[in-house]
């Protein structure tokens, strides 16, 4: 059952390991084929590369494997437009560790137009109150168009109601770099106003995880019609922990999990009860432990699902009170665990 709040989970063998492993792949460069003529303009390729990776290590603090890398998205001659990025950077309040992961995912910005281009997209994140590091935090939110993209959005998101504060919120979780707002976005939206989905909730949902409105429609629509189908209501805030829950997984992976639940002896009215009764609130708990950063680990199935409420609440809530007063609100479902 545990498994449930392992947003990408496909198996239940180790729920903590899925939520924090992430792949990368490494790509190995083709081998060219030795010539006079390729070796010369391999000679002027390589100064290029060699200043821009000299650049990326020195000015913007990147390491030089992964400057060596960037180098073949990004090269420059000349440290003129380099330089007057990395200044509109700092005078804008970025200091170097932000620059450098702004640079890491986003090497092309050091070409971009600083007045033209960088500046205003700066101007509007701060006029909601974004910080240099809340916007360094989502680096690829600054390839967007501001005035085709970024602006029509956030007014989207203001037409809803939104306040500034989770503008922001909603800026570092996306995922997507708002070269289109998806129409799915807009029809999924407007069916959880179908199924009577406070407009306070929607806005918990946006601002909690923002991409999961950003899936496909049917696919969605199913896992909104599965939870009112076992009994969570939609006008309860508890929902809006239920879609984080349940909608990032198949109808194939939740109905693979809910098997093995029946292996352990769990009948589908004890999982459907203990969705709704206990799994929902302790993982909204969960939620917020972790994003203060209160928990090293996630605790074990056994520890987490199967203690009493009274234990729960000793060893998850009344022992983090003073650090997060609202923490029992959240448990009971008053506040969202986003809001905090």
């Amino acid at each position: 059952m545990f498994a449930l709040i392992c947003k990408r989970s496909g198996s239940l063998v180790n729920p903590r390991i899925s939520i924090i492993t992430h792949l990368g792949f490494l790509q190995v460069p083709p081998i060219i084929p030795f010539s006079s003529q390729t070796t010369s303009l391999s000679l002027k390729s390589s100064k290029k590369d060699s200043f821009t990776v000299s650049y990326l290590i020195n000015r913007c603090g990147l390491s030089p494997e992964i400057a060596a890398s960037k180098s073949k998205t990004v090269v420059f001659n000349s440290p003129e437009r380099p330089d007057s990025v990395l200044a509109l950077l700092g005078k804008q309040g970025f200091d170097t560790s932000q620059i450098s992961k702004l640079i890491r995912t986003y090497p092309t910005l050091l070409l971009v137009d600083p007045k033209k281009t960088l500046l205003p997209k700066l101007e509007f994140f701060r006029s909601i109150g974004a910080s240099s590091d809340d916007i360094a935090s989502n680096r690829g939110i600054l390839r967007s168009s501001l005035d085709n993209k970024i602006i029509p959005f956030f007014n989207l998101l203001k037409s809803l109601g939104m306040s500034d504060k989770r503008l922001v919120s909603v800026m570092k979780r996306l995922r997507w770099n708002l070269h289109a707002v998806p129409s799915s976005f807009v029809s999924n939206v407007a069916l959880l106003k179908q199924i009577g989905m406070p407009q306070a909730s929607i806005l918990s949902l946006i601002a909690g995880n923002p991409d999961i409105l950003n899936q496909d429609m049917q696919k969605f629509d199913s896992c909104v019609n599965r939870l009112v189908k076992m009994g969570v209501d939609p006008c309860k805030l508890a929902f809006v922990q239920a879609i984080m829950t349940t909608c990032s997984a198949s109808e194939s992976t939740w109905e693979h999990k809910k098997e093995v639940y029946r292996r352990w002896g769990w009948s589908d009215h004890d999982l459907l009860s203990d969705f709704q009764r206990t799994i929902v609130p302790r993982c909204s708990v969960l939620r917020v432990l972790l994003s203060k950063g209160l928990l090293k680990e996630v605790p074990g199935v056994s520890r987490f699902i199967r203690t009493s409420e009274e234990e729960f609440l000793d060893k998850f809530v009344k022992k983090y009170l003073k650090l997060v007063p609202q923490l029992l609100s959240v448990y009971q479902g008053k506040v969202s665990w986003n809001g905090l």
